[in-house]
């Protein structure tokens, strides 16, 4: 069911777009510190934090 819920609201959108609304969180933010938005980076994001995040 969980799964079902999930694939029905995020479907519509495609891979450049689900990464956006991600990306946009903090741990990501956190990861990249000061560099731009186009700028490549090598930072682990911890699962730790994603889970934070995301799942309370």
């Amino acid at each position: 069911m969980f799964l079902k819920k999930t694939m029905d609201i995020y479907s519509k959108y495609d891979a450049d777009t689900l990464e956006e609304f991600t990306h946009l969180k903090s741990p990501w933010r956190n990861a990249r510190g000061n560099l731009l938005p186009y700028e490549a980076f090598n930072n682990r994001v911890l699962d730790k934090y994603i889970y934070l995040t995301f799942c309370e």
